[in-house]
């Protein structure tokens, strides 16, 4: 090939490869339209796989609220419980939990913030039962169980209670003597 015919092939856009001569068009950045919708439908894809999971996230979440909640909550009992002073028939000073190694449960109605709900029950948000079992011989710390549930509109017939959404369970001794 001469140089002159190379020349002027680059000047008109043609090219030899393999010996066909091709036509370079001026666009040569540009997308296809199959290419656009490919780009697109893969793009709508993980976009509702990403909205299908964001329920799932929230009701997580949801549950994360509550059980962190529950923990706290649980620990104020107990440790309102400890701060009760010993002797038969105790009551502890927040809760108002008598102390007595029977192994029946006591229900306490517990606002949103973890407060004794005073109002009978319309801002109940969490229901707790506090069961103290006998303690194995006289000087032996009294067993505990702590079970918190919600919503607070569950079974109050059972205990524990069979209609709730979550629990959080919390086992102790306190020492009585």
């Amino acid at each position: 090939m001469t140089k002159k015919w190379k020349m002027r092939n680059a000047e008109c856009g043609m090219r030899k490869s393999s010996g066909f001569k091709l036509r370079v068009s001026g666009f040569k950045n540009a997308f296809s339209l199959v290419e656009v919708t490919l780009a697109l439908g893969i793009a709508a894809f993980c976009l509702i796989a990403i909205l299908g999971l964001l329920p799932a996230g929230f009701n997580s979440n949801q549950t994360s609220v509550e059980q962190t909640v529950a923990a706290g909550v649980a620990s104020a009992i107990v440790a309102d419980l400890r701060a009760t002073p010993a002797g038969a028939g105790a009551i502890s000073p927040t809760y108002k939990i008598t102390i007595t190694p029977s192994g029946t449960a006591q229900q306490l109605r517990l606002c949103e913030d973890g407060s004794p709900d005073t109002a009978g029950g319309s801002n109940s948000r969490y229901l707790a039962y506090v069961t103290f079992s006998t303690p194995s011989c006289p000087k032996a710390p009294t067993p505990t169980r702590i079970l918190i549930t919600w919503p607070a509109a569950g079974d109050l017939n059972n205990n524990p209670p069979k209609n709730f959404s979550g629990s959080y369970e919390a086992v102790t001794a306190l020492d009585r003597n």
